[in-house]
């Protein structure tokens, strides 16, 4: 199993990564405050989990991002109404 060591404050940060790092990889991870052990987030043990596939890693959303970089549109005034040809399309 992994473990990994981590400071409280680290920890208020970043905790939902780590309740993802214990269920879908099976990290535990030690919370420290000044240097001692307080707390420690551990996986559950389940049967038939879907594992990483389901849960993009860092690199997989930096890459989708710079896809997606420069191609949104702008538009000069986003509260005007939409129009009744666009409406329709809407539909």
């Amino acid at each position: 199993m992994l473990q990994t060591i981590v400071t409280a404050m680290e920890a208020r940060k970043r905790f939902g990564e780590l309740l993802n790092s214990a269920f879908y990889y099976g990290v535990s991870t030690t919370i420290q405050r000044k240097g001692k052990a307080v707390a420690k987030v551990v996986p559950i043990v389940r049967t038939n989990v879907k594992m990483t596939s389901d849960v993009p890693d860092a690199r997989t959303v930096r890459e989708a991002r710079a896809r997606l970089k420069g191609s949104v549109l702008s538009y000069s005034d986003p509260f005007e109404p939409v129009g009744l040809e666009d409406w329709e399309a809407l539909k």
